[in-house]
C-alpha cells in the first residue's frame, strides 16, 4: 500500500480518536470500554507522533482537527502530516499497517516463529 493510501486508511481511524478525546489523544492512556475503533486510532496515532521526527507539524495538525473536525482544510492538512511520516520511515509503515489488519506493532511472523522455536529449546 503506498503512503497516501495508508495515511487516508489512518485516518478514517485517528479522526474518530481525535474526536472522542482531542488533543489528548497524542498522550492519552488507553482506556477500557472505548470504542475498539476509538482505540485502535488512539494506539496508531500514539505510534506515529512518538516515532515522529518533526513533531510540531503533526501537533499543529492534531489541533486544528480537533479544533475543527468537520472543517476539510484541517483534515487535509492532518493527512499530509500522517503521509510525511509514513514515507519517512518505512517501518513505521509497515507496523501502522499492521495495526490497521488486528496486530500489534512490531510483531511479525518470522519473529512469532523464532520466539516459539527458542521456547521449545
Amino acid at each position: 500500500m503506498d503512503a497516501s493510501q495508508l495515511a487516508d486508511r489512518v485516518f478514517q481511524v485517528v479522526g474518530p480518536a481525535i474526536g472522542a478525546y482531542g488533543t489528548a489523544a497524542l498522550t492519552r492512556d488507553e482506556e477500557e470500554g472505548a470504542a475498539k475503533k476509538v482505540e485502535l486510532g488512539r494506539a496508531i496515532l500514539q505510534e506515529i507522533y512518538w516515532r515522529d521526527k518533526n513533531v510540531p507539524p503533526l501537533e499543529t495538525a492534531v489541533n486544528d482537527f480537533a479544533a475543527g473536525p468537520k472543517d476539510e482544510d484541517a483534515a487535509a492538512g492532518l493527512r499530509l502530516q500522517m503521509k510525511k511520516v509514513i514515507e519517512s520511515d518505512q517501518t513505521l509503515a509497515d507496523e501502522v499497517e499492521k495495526m490497521l489488519r488486528g496486530q500489534s506493532p512490531g510483531n511479525n511472523a518470522e519473529a512469532d516463529a523464532e520466539t516459539a522455536a527458542h521456547d521449545k529449546s
